[in-house]
């Protein structure tokens, strides 16, 4: 088991093992390429491995408060739940939850009780999409461009929105900040027809590739394929910058977003599961 101090230390021994699968481990490489370059926060992350003869056979990233991102061979999650409950224990930390393929997420909480007493919840089973070529597809009238400050309100709103529909998160109190946060990153689009009708933006750059999230329509605006054209007009502008491929999760039990993607060009690299880890009493 090795506990890194760094993204580069982690970056140094796991990249050429996540990049096996480079798109389905987008989650855990941009978050590691985020912190190298100071984009997020080292102070308070988890990052470790497990090895077996000098090979990686797993590899887990954690930043404050998320859920634990997992990545690696089955036969590897006893040694890592050995290490990782001594962790929490001796450090008093928590892990709130448990993303990762979904085997061997579910292997991962299935053994987590033996060692932690730690009952479990699924919470949302998830796609991975890679795309590597835009299809050729009807655009909406309008046209993509860069959100702006002058976007931030009603993007603010979306944004709740945006995390209750999609994570059952409220963010009520924080969401003009993330907005103006999204906004002078210059990562956050908006599709405009003659008034913005929807979002998208870029994240979690890797080596090869680059992330879209935060996709969202307000219901009125909602089957007039704008939400199709956003995020098509927004891969094809990625892939133009030098990006091999984008990639993007999906909650696998919504057929309307998993169709939008799929006829955009995106298809299915991974099938991973977001289970909720509820600490005893």
């Amino acid at each position: 088991m090795i506990h890194y101090e760094s993204a580069e230390a982690f970056l140094d021994n796991n990249l050429a093992f996540l990049e096996t699968q480079e798109a389905a481990n987008n989650l855990i490489l941009g978050l590691a390429f985020g912190m190298k370059k100071g984009k997020y926060s080292l102070k308070g992350s988890l990052l470790f491995s497990i090895t077996e003869e000098n090979q990686i056979l797993f590899s887990a990233l954690q930043t404050p408060g998320r859920y634990l991102t997992i990545y690696g061979e089955e036969r590897a999650v006893p040694m890592a739940i050995s290490w990782l409950s001594q962790f929490c224990h001796e450090t008093e930390d928590t892990i709130p939850g448990i993303l990762g393929p979904d085997k061997l997420a579910l292997s991962f909480v299935q053994a987590w009780p033996s060692q932690a007493v730690i009952p479990w919840k699924l919470q949302r089973k998830q796609r991975v999409f890679q795309l590597d070529q835009v299809a050729d597809i009807p655009y909406a009238a309008g046209k993509l461009r860069r959100a702006v400050s002058s976007d931030q309100q009603a993007i603010a709103a979306w944004l709740i929105d945006f995390h209750l529909e999609a994570i059952q998160e409220d963010i009520s109190g924080s969401e003009l900040e993330k907005a103006q946060q999204m906004i002078h990153s210059n990562r956050l689009y908006v599709w405009e027809d003659q008034e913005i009708v929807s979002m998208a933006a870029s994240t979690r750059a890797t080596q090869h590739g680059i992330t879209i999230n935060a996709v969202f329509t307000p219901t009125r605006f909602r089957k007039k394929g704008y939400a199709s054209s956003c995020v098509a007009s927004l891969s094809q502008q990625l892939l133009d910058q030098g990006y091999q491929f984008c990639s993007l999760f999906t909650d696998a039990a919504n057929p309307t977003s998993n169709k939008i993607y799929q006829k955009i060009g995106y298809y299915e690299v991974a099938k991973f599961q977001s289970i909720i880890l509820f600490p005893s009493d």
